[in-house]
């Protein structure tokens, strides 16, 4: 009987990593099947199988031992098994993460953009930059970089305001929208062409009132005109800035707060 090299998690889970496992099928079969008996009789709930794409002759001897897929990336294939038949499987990441930016220079004016493709029924009308945030980017990072990447303004995260939630969005996950006020640091546009139809400053007012503006975009503008937006704000017991980012309103320091509330 040889056990295969793994780790344990603090939720009864065993981690089976790529590089620890062998290359030839007929071995990897063996292994993983012995390795399997041998857990069954712990305290272990369940087992994770990453296999990279390079692997991908050992996903059928796991899937025939009972292993299901959890999700994939470019590279690489989650795997699960259940040791124990009431195991809870977290499941995977069910939304997208994506931010609109309001950009309103001295002029009252907002920056707008018309993209060059929408997905059938929809009417192609003006909105605001944005776009969907990057894995391990934050919401400030990833709004100043769209809008940049799309209109060429430079800005400066001023606040969140409002955000959407909708299902069905793509791919059968769901998604959160956020549409955060930003401040220009220029005001030269330089539209990105292979995504952008058009792109312009656009007098406030005119926004608010044309028909080429959805109801949801001139919503979403109207409340960062609305305050207390909520702003970032740094809780020092967490560890690192790189891996949180926290929304509140700039009331949250007031030291008369409860006295308010009341």
């Amino acid at each position: 009987m040889s056990i295969l090299k793994s780790t344990n998690d603090a939720f009864g889970g065993i981690i089976l990593e790529p590089g620890d496992l062998p290359t030839d099928t007929k071995m990897f079969t063996n292994d993983l099947e012995d390795s399997i008996n041998h857990w069954n009789p712990t305290n272990s709930k369940l087992v994770w199988l990453k296999l990279m794409i390079s692997q991908s002759n050992l996903i059928h001897p796991a899937v025939k031992l009972g292993f299901n897929f959890h999700h994939t990336s470019e590279e690489s294939l989650m795997l699960v098994y259940k040791l124990k038949p009431k195991a809870f499987i977290p499941p995977f990441a069910s939304h997208y993460i994506g931010i609109g930016g309001v950009a309103i220079n001295s002029n009252k004016e907002i920056l707008v953009v018309r993209e060059k493709y929408v997905r059938r029924g929809q009417i192609n009308q003006l909105k605001l930059p944005g776009g969907t945030i990057n894995s391990d980017e934050h919401l400030v990072d990833g709004v100043i970089r769209e809008v940049l990447e799309e209109t060429g303004v430079e800005t400066e995260f001023v606040s969140v305001s409002s955000f959407r939630h909708i299902h069905e969005y793509r791919y059968g996950k769901s998604d959160i929208y956020f549409v955060a006020l930003l401040k220009p640091l220029s005001n030269k546009i330089t539209a990105q062409t292979e995504e952008i139809e058009e792109c312009k400053w656009m007098p406030l007012q005119e926004y608010l009132n044309s028909p080429e503006i959805s109801d949801f975009n001139k919503i979403v503008v109207k409340s960062t005109l609305i305050k207390p937006n909520f702003t970032s704000k740094l809780i020092h017991e967490y560890r690192s800035q790189d891996l949180y980012e926290f929304f509140l309103p700039e009331s949250v320091e007031d030291s008369n707060l409860v006295d308010r509330y009341f």
